[in-house]
């Protein structure tokens, strides 16, 4: 099972809802962990189903977050590859 990091940096804490609500609605999401969490930055591993494609998602993801949070937020999201 694929894992992928996203850290969001330059955020607003109320976005922390957002970014949860766009994981939730990614049907190739498995699981979601937040890994670090200050007032303006986040950390989260996300596990992804077998059968997805990671970057797929990735860029899924992506354009999901941008969509709810805007282009301020600093968005990094990497696949990681790996067993869970």
């Amino acid at each position: 099972m694929a894992t992928i990091m996203l850290c969001v940096s330059g955020m607003k804490p109320s976005n922390l809802e957002d970014i949860d609500s766009c994981l939730t609605a990614n049907p190739f999401v498995y699981d979601e962990a937040l890994i670090d969490f200050t007032l303006d930055s986040a950390v989260l591993q996300i596990w992804v189903k077998g059968s997805a494609d990671p970057t797929r998602v990735c860029d899924q993801l992506l354009s999901s977050l941008r969509s709810r949070l805007g282009q301020d937020p600093k968005i990094e999201i990497e696949v990681q590859g790996g067993e869970a």
